[in-house]
């Protein structure tokens, strides 16, 4: 048989059963035999000093997960700008590509035609872009695949 009762008192509420149990709990609260109580509105400078706490640990979180610069990386970067680099517009980038973290060593726009170096984690040279010949291939893809993360180094 159809409780029509049961169906309008949901309807009124504008919620719909997810088992009988909440069912049971709705109708009850509805005529009134159940007080529905909660201490979450009670205490907001609570929650909000909460929330605060939780967004500068999230902060923290992400500075960590940042890979650390190769001591062989370093070394490499205080060379380039002694010889390679331009005195402006010169600048060492981190990419992804081809699975594996590579960093782009571009020595600027002083010269037209100058090489950038793609240097692995070894700190090994797997290939060059630009030049004369325009080169945009590296290890047979090219590099415009690459997903830049950051810029290590600029002047």
């Amino acid at each position: 048989m159809f409780d029509c009762r049961k169906k309008i008192d949901f309807l009124f509420i504008g919620l719909k059963p997810f088992n009988k149990y909440n069912a049971l709990f709705i109708k009850l609260a509805f005529q009134g035999k159940i007080m529905i109580h909660s201490s979450f509105f009670k205490y907001p400078l609570a929650l909000f000093m909460l929330a605060l706490i939780l967004s500068f640990y999230s902060c923290k979180k992400e500075e960590e997960d940042t890979p650390a610069i190769p001591a062989c990386m370093e070394s490499a970067i205080v060379q380039f700008d002694l010889t390679k680099a331009c005195r402006y517009s010169a600048k060492v980038e981190r990419y992804i590509f081809q699975r594996k973290t590579v960093f782009a060593l571009a020595p600027g726009t002083c010269i037209a035609d100058q090489i950038t170096d793609i240097i692995d984690t070894d700190c090994n040279t797997i290939g060059s872009l630009g030049g004369i010949a325009g080169n945009t291939i590296i290890n047979g893809e090219e590099f415009s695949n690459a997903i830049l993360i950051e810029i290590l180094w600029e002047n």
